[in-house]
Order: structure tokens, then sequence, then C-alpha cells
């Protein structure tokens, strides 16, 4: 996290959160480290989708997909898309 690479960037508006969320969430498939985004316990996807006690604003995060399931497959859109890039 504190490493040279990384940095710091202001989220403007709703639609860049979405988009980061998105691209976040679905680096690890991006890059082959798993196949699913559930199957990658560092990123705050599998909270978010789960019903298990998290100090993350589940409800509020998922409202900016709308609903969970919308927030799934959004995930799962993108996952497919970056497949069918390689």
């Amino acid at each position: 996290m504190f490493e040279k690479n990384y940095e710091r960037k202001l989220v403007k508006n709703k639609k860049q959160l979405i988009n980061l969320i998105l691209y976040i969430h679905n680096n690890p498939v991006k890059h082959g480290f798993v196949e699913d985004n559930v199957e990658y316990p560092w990123t705050s996807y599998t909270s978010l989708v789960s019903e298990e006690l998290t100090i993350l604003k589940r409800k509020q995060v998922v409202e900016y997909f709308e609903d969970l399931e919308n927030f799934k497959y959004l995930h799962k859109q993108l996952g497919n898309k970056q497949d069918s890039d390689l």
C-alpha cells in the first residue's frame, strides 16, 4: 500500500466511484489470479456479497449498483469482457 506505484485519486462523482469499485474487484480476474471475484479474499467483493458482519458500508456500496443482483451482474460482465479481450 505504501509502495511507490500507489497514489491517491480524488473520486469526483458516482460514476467514477462505480468504475473504481469494478476495477479493483476485477483486477485479480483480469490478471489471472482467480477465475471469479469471490475466490480472491483481498478485496471487499466477498464481504459485500455475503451476509456476514462487516465494518463496510455494504448497503451504501450495493445501492450504487441499484441492488445486489445488479452489483454481481456488472462484476461478472466486466470479468467476461476482460476475458474476451485477451
